[in-house]
């Protein structure tokens, strides 16, 4: 039994700030249930995006020691044990830190008696730089080209080295698109200044353009009669990658140029515009009427 004096105070309490004592028996699991069920609305109504949600369901299971308890009883150190026994890093982190606190929002909606957002005192640590991606050096480049009919995809590795192209703007590039008299692609994704960019055409790969090129196709990069999808094209990566005996991955076509650039001196603005980085005070207007020759220039010091 409560002593006389603490139950005067809970009563005190109660009286200040009254609530509904079902909703304080509300556990985390059983508002997170709900709380998802709006959320699949909102995906189907395109009010958050599909992988949003993916992310939500993802990192549930974290909070598997807690799912029981009410959640007006979650303390911040249950949730400072969440991040210390999850072994991911920094961004599965962050998730579980932004779950937490669109939960405690939505309390909000539900009237729930939840005072304090833990979420904001809730410390996972600084994103640390990826060190993951490493160029090509050019002993690698060197044994791509001595594998470029030999194995799958070797070409595409190459073609991402001299364009700066990521696979997946490879993979979305239209044969209509590629201008191979005059040596450049219009293509390119991600980002307002890389989108549909001009990306020229390096005389060593060249040849090797000439060859997947074909007017009776939509896409320059096939999958026997259909486009190749990035879903696809990775594991055949992997696979030409390890038969190599290397140890890149998809992206590193791209970091090479951008590496190989840097140690050539190239035109700085030239580089800039090729890979579709932002270049302040040049429009899309100006430079896709800039002299292709400069462009082309700065490809070719690629051999």
């Amino acid at each position: 039994m409560l002593k006389r004096d603490v139950a005067y105070q809970i009563l005190a309490e109660y009286n200040n700030d009254p609530y509904d004592i079902d909703l304080s028996k509300i556990t985390f699991s059983k508002l997170y249930d709900d709380w998802i069920k709006l959320k699949e609305k909102e995906v189907e109504n395109k009010k958050i995006s599909l992988k949003r949600f993916t992310i939500y369901k993802s990192v549930k299971k974290y909070f598997s020691n807690i799912e029981n308890l009410p959640f007006i009883e979650i303390k911040l150190y249950h949730l400072e044990r969440i991040i210390e026994d999850c072994p991911h890093g920094y961004d599965t982190k962050l998730n579980i830190k932004r779950l937490y606190n669109q939960l405690f929002n939505y309390t909000k909606l539900r009237e729930l008696p939840v005072k304090n957002n833990f979420s904001e005192s809730l410390h996972i640590g600084e994103k640390k730089k990826s060190d993951i991606h490493k160029p090509y050096t050019d002993s690698e480049i060197e044994i791509l080209w001595q594998n470029v009919e030999k194995l799958d995809l070797v070409d595409t590795i190459l073609i991402c080295c001299y364009t700066s192209m990521r696979p997946s703007e490879l993979l979305q590039i239209r044969i209509e698109n590629v201008h191979l008299s005059e040596k450049y692609i219009i293509g390119g994704i991600k980002t307002k200044a890389g989108i549909d960019r001009i990306i020229p055409i390096a005389d060593a790969i060249l040849p090797l353009i000439q060859k997947r090129y074909n007017v009776n196709n939509e896409y320059l990069i096939m999958n026997g009669n259909n486009k190749m999808s990035y879903r696809a094209y990775l594991p055949r990566f992997k696979q030409t990658i390890d038969n190599l005996g290397m140890e890149h991955l998809p992206h590193d076509g791209r970091h090479y140029f951008a590496t190989k650039m840097d140690l050539l001196g190239a035109n700085e603005l030239c580089v800039k515009l090729i890979m579709g980085h932002i270049v302040k005070d040049i429009t899309k207007d100006v430079y896709t009427h800039k002299d292709l020759e400069n462009l082309l220039q700065t490809v070719n010091l690629l051999k």
